[in-house]
């Protein structure tokens, strides 16, 4: 008597989920996409790492957004039926917009080469560029000089400005979708792997260029064979003033109940040779977080 009522429920159950998966695939609203790649007007260098931002054509609000990939091409889907307007930014070049619509007789739009112009402003006849980020082959560099922080600002502070660039709160580097494993100084490995020694001490006064890229792995470098691996990077180019001399900062606090926390980041450079002093002391049970990981 029990195998008609399990025929019964499993009857019921096919019922019940043909019925959900007809439901979900009728809510299912149909999509388009939009695609294009970006080219520099005047070096005819692809651009790597610009906004492609899709507004809603109503009231601007933004509906999607991404990164350009490395050869400067763009592909965004899953863009629901509606009417938009396509902007395209990269510091230094003016902005780029295109309106387009997703419907039922425009599912794909493809834009092909879209060209940037460099960003100028006119000033009593005379024409100055800016040019806060450059494309050099595989690399973005970017002038730190353009990138306005803060007095006794540190390298981290000037990465977060950085289009591309991404700084969490514990100090993690993401640039381009990946993490940044790697810190250079002026193409050195500075103190050690730890990507935050530099980028916490490091002042912003003395770093003339960023550049990202992305670099062999040492197993690479230290066979001599390709292995295809590649470690996301930083290299941090110092102003040339600052590659002789010293330079740092140096912290102390006393409470009320004579506790105290103190800390020390000098730098010494000369030519290629860099010398770093990094310590902190207290008692109040604060972390030593300067120094390296062992």
């Amino acid at each position: 008597m029990q195998i008609p009522a399990m025929k019964n429920i499993f009857t019921l159950v096919c019922l019940i989920f043909c019925a959900a998966s007809s439901y979900l695939h009728a809510q299912e609203k149909p999509t388009g996409s939009i695609s294009g790649k970006l080219t520099d007007t005047t070096n005819k260098q692809v651009l790597r790492a610009a906004y492609i931002d899709i507004l809603n054509s109503k009231d601007s609000s933004l509906v999607l957004r991404q990164l350009s990939q490395a050869d400067g091409s763009f592909s965004m889907g899953n863009i629901p039926f509606s009417s938009y307007i396509l902007r395209i930014s990269y510091l230094g070049y003016d902005t780029v917009t295109r309106k387009f619509t997703v419907d039922a007789a425009h599912l794909t739009t493809e834009l092909g080469t879209v060209y940037m112009q460099l960003l100028s402003h006119n000033l009593a006849g005379v024409t100055v560029q800016n040019a806060p980020m450059q494309v050099k082959k595989d690399t973005v560099e970017f002038n730190a000089s353009m990138y306005a922080t803060k007095p006794n600002s540190a390298a981290e502070d000037v990465l977060k400005k950085l289009p591309g660039v991404q700084v969490d709160k514990s100090g993690n580097i993401t640039a381009q979708g990946e993490k940044v494993t790697r810190i250079l100084v002026d193409g050195k490995r500075f103190f050690s792997d730890d990507p935050k020694l530099a980028t916490k001490n490091l002042p912003t006064d003395i770093i003339d260029k960023i550049q990202v890229f992305d670099d062999q792995s040492d197993q690479s470098k230290f066979t001599g064979f390709d292995d295809g691996n590649r470690v996301k990077t930083i290299n941090i180019t110092t102003k040339k003033n600052a590659r002789q001399g010293y330079f740092g900062k140096a912290v102390a606090a006393v409470g009320t109940s004579e506790n105290y926390d103190e800390s020390i980041n000098m730098h010494r450079f000369k030519g290629s040779q860099q010398i770093s002093l990094l310590g902190q002391a207290n008692d109040i049970n604060k972390q030593n977080k300067l120094a390296p990981k062992k």
